[in-house]
């Protein structure tokens, strides 16, 4: 086999990789996405499930519940002390 025979395969190899992954990507991410969207309108629909602990437990034991807002929430969730949720949860010290 002759060496343009070898960088031909090589390069189809590597072009079918790339434009796979760049599908699989983007899929992937539209599904993250997806779900992402339906959790976000679902919690409220379901707080026995998603916010149990905002209104169950004695005072001195609940947490705030989330906002309701449909991108406000990721960013509390993002800057949530994650020892205050692990001692809420009953996981840490």
């Amino acid at each position: 086999m002759s060496s343009s025979g070898e960088n031909d395969a090589y390069t189809q190899a590597v072009s079918a990789t790339t434009e796979s992954f760049i599908s699989s990507l983007i899929v992937n991410t539209a599904v993250a996405g997806g779900e992402l969207v339906a959790w976000i309108l679902i919690r409220r629909q379901f707080r026995a499930i998603y916010e149990p602990r905002s209104y169950l437990p004695p005072q001195s034991k609940r947490v705030p519940a989330l906002d309701k807002g449909l991108v406000t929430v990721l960013w509390e969730l993002v800057r949530s002390d994650p020892e205050l949720v692990l001692k809420k949860n009953g996981v840490g010290k």
